[in-house]
């Protein structure tokens, strides 16, 4: 009989090596390869093969110019206090996308720029969990759209352009700006606190949003949000059926006032220091029995938004050996569940 021990003291391995020395690790078929210095990302992406794992380490690492194969990206987390003890996974620029990226996976990274597609390229099935980016744009074309994006507990500072993406989902993420465009999604258990000027919503058709917080108010704008479902969403301002038009409105809260809302929030920005559980979680239920907002549904946020790889939450190591030449370290791993 196999082992269970044996890999996950393989992978506890790798990743101590890879994050205590600031180099990137690729995992193929079970074996580990190392790259150093400024152009490590994009080295590992280079000698990478479809269905490989990239292993970034804290700090900052420069994005290959385009990603363009099937691969799973894992960064240490981008919480400040989550990831305390090694530091964050930056970025430090745009994440490109072409059309054989189909299916990649990214997690625990804070993308310093956006993660988008190249022009005119279309990739299903993208999955983005558990990051902070500036923005995030489901790629397509004007002939095609991409199919089955799935983006989750994760932070976005600007808006989501879903573009020509159908069939996907947004769900429990924190959106700063707004959703925009984009026909046959789901949004879910998000939190959508727009920082502008324009509303929460705009250019969508045919999508489902429910369980969501919306700090403006909808109305008709030009771009034709038309033939979308609302359900089980707070807004702040009151709203008529009416201003709904062609849009179904089912059970939601108007006239919400978010500046008690919330256990610790003010202003449309996102802060680590503020606390976005609900204060009367028991009064806002959401479709399925859960709260709204981003501790609800199917797929809540994790304390800290802490990567599924093992996550080094304590190291201590002493500076200095003892009488016996021995050197103290210590350290403590954890790992959120999917």
């Amino acid at each position: 009989m196999k082992n269970p021990i044996a890999p996950l003291i393989i992978l506890l391995f790798t990743v101590f090596s890879s994050f205590a020395q600031s180099r990137t690790t690729l995992l193929h078929n079970g074996t580990s390869s190392f790259f150093l210095g400024a152009t490590q990302f994009t080295d590992a992406y280079n000698a990478a093969v479809i269905g490989d794992t990239i292993l970034l380490p804290a700090g900052e690492v420069s994005p290959p110019q385009y990603i363009n194969k099937r691969l799973n990206i894992f960064g240490v987390g981008f919480h400040p206090d989550s990831s305390a003890a090694t530091g964050i996974t930056k970025v430090t620029n745009n994440i490109t996308l072409q059309e054989d990226a189909d299916s990649i996976f990214f997690q625990g990274l804070h993308v310093n720029g956006s993660i988008t597609g190249a022009f005119n390229h279309v990739v299903d099935y993208l999955r983005v969990s558990r990051c902070l980016t500036t923005g995030l744009i489901v790629p397509g074309s004007s002939t095609q759209s991409s199919q089955h994006a799935y983006i989750s507990e994760s932070v976005i500072l600007g808006n989501v352009t879903l573009n020509y993406a159908q069939n996907s989902d947004i769900t429990n993420c924190f959106i700063q700006s707004k959703i925009n465009a984009g026909n046959n999604n789901a949004i879910q258990n998000c939190i959508i606190l727009n920082d502008g000027s324009n509303d929460n919503i705009t250019g969508a058709s045919y999508c489902y949003f429910a369980n969501n917080i919306l700090n403006r108010a909808y109305r008709r704008v030009p771009y034709g949000i038309d033939y979308n479902t609302f359900e089980k969403n707070v807004f702040v301002q009151a709203i008529s059926e009416q201003a709904f038009g062609t849009n179904t409105e089912t059970d939601n809260w108007f006239n919400v006032d978010l500046t008690s809302f919330f256990v610790n929030q003010s202003g449309t920005k996102f802060n680590f220091s503020h606390n976005y559980h609900l204060n009367s979680p028991a009064s806002y239920l959401g479709t399925d029995g859960t709260q709204v907002g981003i501790y609800g549904g199917a797929h809540p946020v994790k304390p800290g938004w802490i990567p599924i790889i093992p996550h080094i939450t304590l190291k201590n190591i002493d500076n200095r050996t003892d009488n016996a030449g021995n050197l103290n370290v210590e350290f403590k791993v954890s790992a959120q569940d999917y």
